[in-house]
């Protein structure tokens, strides 16, 4: 192992007792309560001798640290920028936040006003400065084309022309039209130089147009200048005035401008929400095991993976990715913008290319992960459930017991998150083709979410026959599960994610020796063809559920015979042989 300089050395005597001592940091961006499988994986390394810790986030019901299992969690407070500015704008009174409104106005402004009035006076400058080269360069150009003509007629025609030009111009003062005040018209006129005189006049003429030209523009820059300045500040008395109207609005409707701006600055930021936290439970992570480097960072799906590759980076350690699904193809409520998506598959695929090791849960989702980024395949352990012990067993009527559903009553359980898009309301609706059969839904849910499907099963006449229990400990549910008759697993087609996904519920069926009827996806289907412990059916279908539940139901011997199977498939979806797998994923890091 190569050596690395650490903070906050452990006592010999208590790093000895590690076994390996290898310090391995996982990240999971949840309070890390009810994910079963970072809790194995974690449980499992701690076992082997595995100095692990977990860091999540903090809510109101969780602490913020504390030993599990034997090895240790940090829950870190999410406190994102965004929510703080909320909270104080919504804190603030209405006269502070019209105030501050008023404020910005006014320096907007006013910095409009001192940057157009700046801008005047450049282009007014500058136009000056312009017409003033002019006059210069046409008097030089008009000077040297003087110069040349004079240079000419002097060689070719000599001191005639200097003679017939002054008797001609004596000429035209006898008749009044030459000017004879000019001095030098006179003098020039009396030696006879006539042309030096005719290209004076043409210069004067050109000098007397650009100083007129150049008088009109500043006449007209002057002008310019003091009506865009009145109409800047005619447009800021009509603010200073709308600005008055609003206070006395204010004045008259209390604290409504104030909601009204809240709620649209609200909506605006909340845009952003998820990667604002996303950057603080990173931000608050770090700084909460930056005492304590690891030689192992592991990352659970993509959300956690950029602090996990800095920190592995940072400190020159050994990088895991755990992808719990097809992240970008997850089950969502609004759909990312394409640019959102393209900027999540580039991080993606950096980050995979630099990891040691790359696992996900089934075959499926390794193939297509290896395929979209070009890696090869990563490593798969599935979320197969503990073994039920014998101990558990002798409580295996409790669910039963607990909500008094005789033995005779056809129980249908489904266990797991109690979410959208898990076809629940399907299931309810598919109760009212099965009069004889009780539905348990076991797990965690809102109690927004579990009051509508409370409303959907007395709308179909089913409520007295269906109930939700727990949720329950991972390592109970196998236990509680084995009472019933039927396990479900009816996820919906809604994303990629979910039409390749194996849930755990799947397996912790087989585990509890349930026959088990689930969405005829790929992985699933697998599953339940394999071992003939089951039926598929389509999860949109209420119908088609009932069939596929029928037909288990109505079939006595077939039922048994597949309580019989569910012995092999448990034998082979079962932690034990999951944890091996991880154990040597994880020895792998250090070989070469």
């Amino acid at each position: 192992m190569v050596s690395k300089r650490r903070t906050g050395e452990e006592p010999e005597a208590e790093r000895s007792s590690l076994g390996c001592g290898r310090r391995v940091c996982m990240f999971v961006f949840n309070n890390f309560t009810h994910d079963s499988r970072v809790l194995k994986e974690a449980k499992t390394l701690t076992e082997q001798g595995y100095d692990v810790r977990v860091v999540a986030f903090k809510d109101k019901t969780t602490a913020s640290r504390e030993i599990v299992e034997g090895f240790r969690v940090i829950r870190v407070v999410l406190d994102p920028p965004h929510l703080r500015m909320l909270a104080r704008l919504r804190r603030r009174g209405s006269t502070s936040f019209l105030a501050a409104f008023a404020n910005l106005l006014t320096s907007f402004w006013n910095f409009f006003l001192s940057g157009f009035s700046k801008i005047v006076r450049l282009v007014s400058h500058a136009m000056s400065t312009m017409f003033s080269f002019l006059k210069v360069a046409i008097a030089r150009i008009a000077a040297v084309l003087r110069w040349v003509v004079l240079k000419f007629l002097y060689l070719a025609f000599g001191a005639g022309v200097n003679f017939v030009g002054s008797l001609l111009f004596v000429l035209r003062l006898a008749v009044g039209r030459g000017g004879a005040g000019d001095a030098f018209v006179m003098q020039s006129a009396l030696r006879g130089q006539t042309s030096k005189l005719y290209w004076h006049r043409l210069t004067t003429a050109f000098s007397r147009a650009g100083i007129a030209l150049q008088r009109r523009v500043n006449r007209y820059c002057k002008t310019l200048r003091g009506r865009l300045e009145g109409g800047i500040v005619l447009c800021k008395r009509v603010v200073q005035r709308r600005y008055a109207q609003i206070r006395q609005w204010r004045v008259r409707r209390g604290n409504q401008f104030q909601n009204w701006s809240y709620e649209h600055i609200k909506q605006f930021v909340l845009r952003y929400h998820r990667p604002l936290c996303f950057q603080n439970f990173y931000a608050n992570g770090m700084q909460a095991v930056a005492d304590e480097p690891a030689d192992i960072y592991q990352a659970h799906d993509l959300n956690t993976l950029p602090v996990a590759w800095w920190l592995a980076r940072k400190h020159k350690a050994k990088l895991v990715y755990d992808s719990h699904e097809l992240y970008l193809n997850r089950n969502r409520t609004k759909p990312r913008g394409r640019i959102n998506d393209f900027l999540l598959a580039s991080m993606e695929k950096f980050l995979i290319r630099r990891c040691h090791a790359a696992i996900t849960v089934n075959d499926t989702i390794a193939k297509e992960l290896a395929v979209r980024y070009r890696i090869p395949t990563p490593h798969v352990i599935m979320n197969a459930p503990l073994s039920k012990s014998t101990e558990a067993a002798v409580e295996s009527e409790a669910l039963r017991r607990e909500l008094g559903i005789p033995q005779q009553r056809f129980l249908i359980l489904y266990c797991g998150g109690i979410t959208f898009n898990r076809g629940l309301e399907k299931v309810i609706q598919s109760m009212a083709l099965l009069p004889d059969c009780h539905l348990v839904f076991m797990g965690y849910g809102t109690a927004e979410y579990t009051e509508s499907l409370l409303r959907i099963a007395e709308e179909h006449g089913v409520h007295e026959r269906f109930d939700f229990f727990g949720p329950v400990p991972s390592d109970m549910v196998t236990t509680y599960a084995s009472c019933a008759d039927l396990g479900i697993a009816p996820i919906e087609n809604v994303c990629l994610s979910y039409y390749y996904c194996s849930p755990n519920k799947v397996f912790e069926y087989l585990n509890a020796g349930l026959p088990v009827v689930a969405s005829d996806f790929p992985e699933m289907r697998r599953v339940i063809e394999e071992f003939s412990v089951g039926g598929v059916f389509d999860p949109e279908n209420p119908s088609d559920i009932a069939r596929a539940i029928t037909d288990i139901k109505e079939n006595p011997e077939a039922a048994r015979q597949m309580r019989a199977n569910t012995v092999n498939a448990a034998g082979k979806f079962h932690w034990g042989n999951e944890a091996e797998k991880l154990l040597n994923i994880y020895k792998g890091l250090y070989v070469n």
